[in-house]
């Protein structure tokens, strides 16, 4: 269970606080030790020390929660502290000397694990500023034997149960024989468990570090738990088999015990070469998952610590006397773990908005809008929605915040093309001849990205695929078409000069009606077959000599100017146009007479 040991200093010094303890308001700290609520404990014994800088002793003194609190292991005390301007960074140490149950003194080491012992107290640092009151907390999560009989060796903190070993041996002796060596036979095997509880209701979840084999000169092989659970040889990263471990196994899983629910976490290591070798990992467990999987900043937390020379191993037991297996604490600034079970996923925070963009809560950033919609392991995507999200384009440490779409077609688009009219006045569209610049003002409905400054990003594998949605309220039908053929793609972003063929390379999203997918048929109104019928990717294209020849975009279309000049048309009928006084949705407006309202997007995923 969380304890806390709280200091307060009630300071209104002209000098430095040098000497005896006292309870004078003007020169004192006041040092709270809160109950330890632990069950059965009547009583604690601690040893409290104020130094200055120079760690010259103010005072020491030993206390008791029956003397100077409530009996249950809460102590409050009143002493000096040193405001000397040189001198004034105090430290401040506790040292817990005993504890008492109704039973009877408990003993270190044997029903709980000292977290300050002498010689190790517990420390912080406080700046004793003359005239003024300054705080400081001391949060320890005590390590105590456990009483629950499903464990054969277990350590109880928080409100948890663990307990964990290292068997190179069975129970009479004999080397382990567990996995499967090259040859099919069962060979010499070492197994590292880790096992614990919360209870019935409890959201327990296991942390481990990678296990690390170092067999001296520099010889180490690092083993990631997190692969699991089944075999690792042959799984990429694993790097096994090698020269000292033919096979690896880990597992994990759930086990009801009664009304608890028990986590484990083993990794069995068969063994090839191992003469010489240390293995060593640490582990530790939390009811909830932890930011970071990092114990809680400002607290002691207990966990525990495998450190096994494979040339002496049988069988360890947590806590023994061989040290092989132990409970040790951190320090207050807490400890990362490398892996967690059940797995915790890094979510999404930000509202998604201009003022508030969504990202990565651990800071990493993705290229691209689909890395939020369809995340990495250990990335969780909440569905939060179309909004604004920042994303690093070319991996660079240069981000920018983008217009995502999260829910057409699966979701995951990338906004790089935005211009939209309210008014039915033709506005002119700004061309940013910067990536980043570019995605900000398609984000904001204020421009777009030149093809060209697209092209890297495309090159960086950062889409696929190119989808082109627009809408003219006095057409009525919408256009929604996507791509994914290369040759496409790298026409359009500059990247060739062949305009690509059309027939088989566009998509029709669900929304889509348009001419132009063949979802309808449209009128040519004027040209070399004013008057015919026309619908579908076959009819589009215009390659200098003739019109209708199922190609994409128009002949002689410079680079830069390929998302906005008709990069798709069907001549005299339909068009995705914004350039010159013509803003066309699958319409043929030569003069612009239609009008200018409605929005033309473009994105990629």
């Amino acid at each position: 269970m969380t304890r806390r040991v709280a200091l307060a200093s009630l300071l209104a010094l002209s000098s430095a606080c040098v000497g005896t303890t006292g309870s004078s308001p003007t020169s004192s700290v006041a040092i709270e030790v809160a109950p330890l609520q632990l069950a059965g404990i009547s009583d604690a014994t601690y040893t409290l020390t104020v130094l200055n800088g120079d760690r010259e002793e103010i005072w020491s003194r030993q206390v008791t929660s029956s003397s100077f609190g409530d009996g249950a292991g809460g102590v409050v005390y009143v002493g000096t502290c040193d405001a000397d301007p040189a001198v004034a960074e105090n430290i401040v140490q506790v040292v817990l000397d005993l504890l008492t149950g109704t039973g009877g003194d408990l003993t270190s080491g044997v029903d709980f694990i000292n977290p300050a012992p002498s010689g190790a107290p517990l420390e912080k640092t406080v700046i004793c500023v003359e005239g003024q009151s300054t705080g400081v907390t001391f949060d320890v999560a005590f390590a105590r034997a456990a009483q629950q009989g499903f464990f054969d060796v277990a350590v109880q903190f928080e409100d948890l149960f663990c307990s964990a070993k290292f068997d190179c041996q069975d129970e009479a002796g004999q080397p382990l024989t567990l996995l499967h060596d090259a040859s099919g036979t069962r060979s010499d095997t070492a197994v590292l468990a880790f096992a614990c509880t919360g209870g019935a209701d409890a959201d327990t979840h296991l942390y481990l570090s990678d296990l690390s084999l170092d067999c001296g000169g520099g010889d180490i092989v690092t083993l990631d738990p997190a692969l699991g659970p089944g075999n690792l040889s042959g799984v990429v990263g694993s790097g096994i088999p090698n020269a000292h471990l033919f096979q690896v196994l880990v597992s994990q899983g759930v086990e009801q015990l009664g009304t608890y629910n028990k986590r484990y976490w083993n990794v069995a290591l068969g063994l090839e070469s191992v003469a010489g070798c240390t293995l060593t990992a640490r582990g530790t467990a939390s009811d909830g998952a932890w930011d970071s999987q990092t114990t809680p900043s400002g607290a002691v937390w207990p966990y525990l610590q495998w450190s096994a020379p494979m040339d002496t191993c049988t069988r360890h037991a947590l806590n023994g006397a061989d040290g092989v297996v132990s409970t040790v604490y951190t320090d207050f600034a807490g400890l990362s773990f490398a892996h967690s079970y059940p797995e915790i996923l890094v979510p999404i925070q930000g509202a998604a908005t201009l003022a508030d963009p969504a990202h990565w809560k651990d800071g990493t950033l993705p290229a691209a809008c689909d890395g939020y919609r369809n995340p990495p392991a250990g990335y969780l995507y909440g569905g939060e929605g179309d909004g604004i999200y920042t994303i690093d384009p070319l991996q660079n440490a240069n981000p920018v915040d983008v217009y995502c779409d999260m829910t057409t077609d699966g979701g995951g688009w990338t906004r790089i093309f935005a211009y939209v009219n309210g008014n039915g006045e033709f506005n002119t569209l700004n061309r940013l001849s910067a990536l980043n610049a570019g995605l900000a003002a398609a984000a904001t409905d204020t421009g777009y990205a030149a093809p060209t400054t697209i092209a890297p990003w495309y090159g960086a594998a950062a889409f696929t695929t190119m989808r082109f949605e627009c809408f003219k309220p006095v057409v009525g039908r919408q256009v929604d078409l996507a791509t994914s053929t290369a040759a496409v793609i790298t026409y359009l972003t500059g990247g060739s000069s062949t305009m690509p063929v059309a027939p088989g390379t566009v998509t029709a999203l669900p929304a889509d009606a348009s001419i132009m997918s063949g979802a309808t048929s449209g009128v040519a109104n004027g040209g070399p077959s004013s008057g015919a019928t026309f619908s579908g990717p076959a009819a589009w294209g215009y390659d200098g000599t003739n019109f209708y020849t199922g190609h994409w975009s128009h002949v002689g279309i410079a680079a830069d100017d390929r998302f906005s000049y008709a990069p798709f048309f069907i001549g005299y009928t339909a068009h995705f146009h914004h350039a010159g006084v013509r803003t066309e949705c699958d319409d043929y407006d030569a003069t612009g007479a239609t009008g200018h309202e409605g929005y033309w997007y473009i994105w990629v995923r």
